[in-house]
């Protein structure tokens, strides 16, 4: 990447991708030319930091082997928690009858260990884990305790009889210490997410209009990729995963075309009977006043909005969402009009403990899943180290030979607009009526 005074801040690029996720340090400098990146800013939402016994593999004959290169049965631990690692040492792993004490460990944020229950007692930290006890194949539980005197319960996972090669999981937004929303997965998923493939897992929801910006009021039909009479679709329009209990109007069961008016994010999945919850499916919805419907650019437009006025907190994981326009032909221009090149929830907080309390905070960004919370691995406006993915403007050069496309950033311009008054004027409308 070239360098460009406008996407540096202490030496920090604009866009960047460390290897573990993308996290894109925003320094917004205002231009009154072009748009390059309007954000609306808001509160706090911060999801609970929490050990989960995540997953069980009880019988495998033919999955996942130990480092003895033979399959054995698992089980799979999963720290919630996007900032701060799990210390696993002195605590308990039961099945009710026999108790295992775990060495020196650590969890790090978002990440998954994998704890073989082979029987065969292994607690050499820098090495694969093995409890002293297998679980029982008709059916049984079990448990992660603390590493107090008196060890109290921290999670537990009961499973029924499995059939062979075939997992036992919770639902990722299941926060409860004793799993709830519980089902099997014919596609076992260790030291990763638990995935939405098998019968015991619900639907999933088909929307009928995508992301996009729209200026008139939008008609939204949810329906059953797979329809199940039996299955109910529920929504949130607060930006949270659907549980499947009525909220006031911030969850609903989707029974008639939802009426789109304002800015607005809308997560919806399939609830069945004696199933584990579909994956939920996300889509956002940016409104336009007339100023901004007739707008054009030559540059790319990125919008991210949290749906809120307020600026984004000093730290923690805001829910936000961001569409992003290339220019296209016939004249090479970007439009809110025309369709997103690329959207994403997000999250996002202010980023710089100097310059925190600054008019220009510096601001930082992740993709997200659109069905959980986990990093989306998207290279998104970076450096040719990320190669996920590549979005190249045809208003800007070719890039070189040989080369992979990318934004050419140091032709960029990214213009910051903060608050209700930086936006009237420079739009004449008001943050709350519309973008």
């Amino acid at each position: 990447m070239r360098a460009n005074p406008y996407f540096f801040m202490n030496s920090t690029p604009l866009f960047q991708c460390p290897a573990n996720y993308p996290r894109l340090a925003f320094f917004l400098r205002f231009s009154a030319a072009i748009v390059g990146i309007l954000v609306f800013f808001g509160g706090l939402e911060q999801a609970c930091a929490q050990i989960r016994v995540n997953e069980i593999l009880v019988v495998n004959t033919s999955g996942k082997k130990d480092e003895d290169g033979t399959p054995q049965a698992w089980v799979e631990l999963w720290n919630t928690s996007q900032t701060a690692k799990a210390v696993l040492l002195n605590q308990k792993l039961t099945d009710g009858t026999t108790t295992w004490t775990f060495p020196a460990a650590d969890i790090m944020p978002d990440e998954h260990l994998i704890i073989w229950l082979s029987g065969k007692n292994r607690v050499v930290s820098s090495a694969p884990l093995h409890a002293n006890f297998s679980p029982l194949p008709g059916g049984g539980s079990i448990s992660l305790l603390s590493s107090a005197a008196t060890p109290v319960l921290v999670s537990k996972l009961d499973y029924p009889a499995m059939e062979p090669n075939v997992s036992w999981g919770r639902d990722p937004s299941d926060a409860a210490v004793t799993a709830v929303l519980t089902g099997s997965y014919s596609s076992p998923t260790p030291e990763n997410p638990n995935n939405f493939e098998g019968p015991g897992v619900s639907g999933k929801v088909a929307f009928s209009a995508s992301s996009q910006a729209f200026s008139e009021p939008l008609t939204l039909t949810l329906s059953q990729t797979n329809p199940d009479p039996a299955a109910k679709i529920f929504y949130t329009t607060d930006r949270k995963i659907p549980t499947g209990a009525v909220r006031t109007t911030l969850e609903l069961e989707y029974t008639v075309p939802i009426s789109i008016t304002t800015t607005q994010m809308i997560r919806a999945r399939v609830f069945a009977p004696g199933k584990l919850p579909g994956e939920t499916a996300t889509q956002a919805y940016l409104f336009l006043n007339a100023n901004a419907v007739s707008f054009s650019s030559v540059m790319p437009i990125v919008v991210i909005s949290n749906f809120l006025t307020a600026p984004p907190p000093d730290e923690g994981d805001q829910a936000s969402f961001m569409w992003l326009w290339e220019p296209s032909v016939p004249d090479n221009r970007a439009r809110f009009t025309n369709a997103p090149t690329f959207t994403s929830r997000t999250v996002i907080d202010k980023r710089g403990s100097s310059t925190l309390g600054n008019a220009k905070f510096n601001l930082n960004l992740e993709t997200r899943n659109d069905h959980d919370d986990a990093q989306r691995e998207y290279g998104l406006l970076t450096d040719s180290a990320c190669r996920a993915v590549r979005l190249w403007s045809s208003a800007l050069p070719a890039p070189p030979a040989g080369g992979e496309p990318g934004l050419c950033l140091d032709r960029a311009i990214i213009n910051r607009q903060i608050g209700r008054q930086g936006i009237e004027n420079f739009f004449g409308f008001h943050m709350a009526a519309g973008f």
